[in-house]
């Protein structure tokens, strides 16, 4: 009889064992989730629009190419607007699902030359930003589809965490002579809502 009654209070003792690491599981999830998805997360690099500073070709054909992960800033864009030059994570304005990489080249109010039509300058709206891979020739961006709602800039991609060899900030990238006008005058008053 007391052996039915051990097991009895051993399986006992097993699902409230269970149950604890069920709740501290669910606790442990929750906090990641919020903490990826609101504060910072580590996103990987897919594609050439950023090359050289980001996934940079191979020195030497005979070697695979190099993929590299980054720390994305979440939290920082709820307190500030993004600025030139970050380089940021942005939800495709063509493939909602689909995240993109890419480095702002002007903000509200500046002038910018698109690079398929060198002719004009474009000026960006209130509440939108223009945005381009640092290989402009391989990279689909601002100069397809204009400027980009920065409520589709979901983060500034900070540092490199992956591979060990690329470990760092993120490099500075030189924009062509002329390609951006940053005009005296703010856009509000150009009469831009």
């Amino acid at each position: 009889m007391s052996s039915s009654r051990n097991v009895a209070a051993k399986s006992a003792l097993s699902l409230r064992a269970l149950g604890r690491m069920a709740i501290e599981f669910a606790a442990v999830s929750c906090v990641y989730v919020a903490v990826t998805e609101n504060i910072v997360g580590v996103g990987d690099i897919k594609g050439a629009s950023m090359q050289p500073t980001l996934n940079p070709p191979p020195a030497h054909p005979d070697e695979s190419p190099t993929r590299d992960y980054v720390l994305i800033d979440k939290l920082s864009l709820r307190m500030r607007d993004v600025q030139r030059g970050e380089v940021v994570m942005v939800r495709s304005p063509l493939e909602r699902n689909r995240w993109l990489v890419k480095r702002v080249l002007a903000v509200p109010g500046d002038l910018v030359k698109p690079v398929n039509n060198p002719n004009r300058y474009f000026r960006i709206p209130k509440g939108h930003c223009w945005i381009e891979g640092d290989n402009v020739v391989n990279s689909q961006d601002s100069n397809d589809y204009g400027p980009v709602s920065m409520s589709l800039v979901e983060g500034v991609v900070k540092r490199i965490v992956w591979p060990p060899s690329r470990i760092g900030p993120i490099p500075e990238h030189q924009i062509q002579e002329g390609r951006v006008s940053i005009p005296d005058t703010p856009a509000e008053s150009f009469g831009e809502s």
